[in-house]
């Protein structure tokens, strides 16, 4: 039991943690350019899927994966389609659980790159927003898209009822306009 309760407190200082930095990295709607790993993901769901099945697909993956789920540090990301927002948002072409232990091989790969990056508070309802103004500052950076972009929820429903107290991070897979742009995953 002593070991038990030191793995739950271990886990909740993980998460503590975790939520300290979401809401530390918040900027004001502003785009960075980031070099990223090949970063590991385990693939909760491989299509279009609405929000409204997104609960059910997570708890389908879960009862198939709950050990691991409980020991990990995992952060919801969905790989969306900007091309046809559907009432205001952007359709989930995947949905996966990405963890940065390095020990984590998972089952689909985000592929390292140049990604454009913002991290802001609020309702996902501004991913479509902020997504227009990260194109935007990609002229004035040199950059353009090269995939689908990501949403990271930092902080999400899963932790506060609160719209507010949200926080997400949008990465877009982004070349330099002077580099041809490549084929990548989920692309």
């Amino acid at each position: 039991q002593m070991r038990y309760l030191a793995s739950i407190k271990l886990g909740l200082l993980s998460s503590l943690q975790k939520y300290t930095q979401a809401m530390t990295s918040i900027s004001p709607a502003r785009t960075i350019i980031v070099h990223r790993p090949l970063r590991h993901c385990a693939l909760v769901a491989d299509h279009m899927i609405g929000y409204d099945r997104i609960p059910f697909a997570f708890a389908h993956y879960t009862a198939l994966h709950q050990e691991t789920l409980q020991i990990l540090n995992t952060l919801t990301c969905y790989q969306v389609d900007a091309s046809r927002p559907v009432k205001g948002w952007f359709p989930p072409k995947a949905i996966l659980l990405y963890c940065p232990d390095p020990g984590f091989s998972g089952d689909y790969d985000l592929p390292a790159g140049t990604y454009a990056s913002c991290t802001f508070a609020g309702s996902f309802a501004r991913c479509r927003q902020i997504h227009g103004k990260m194109l935007e500052d990609l002229k004035t950076l040199g950059y353009r898209v090269d995939g689908d972009p990501l949403e990271f929820c930092l902080i999400g429903e899963y932790e506060s009822n609160d719209f507010n107290e949200y926080v997400s991070r949008m990465e877009i897979p982004v070349v330099s306009n002077e580099v041809e742009p490549s084929v990548r995953n989920g692309s």
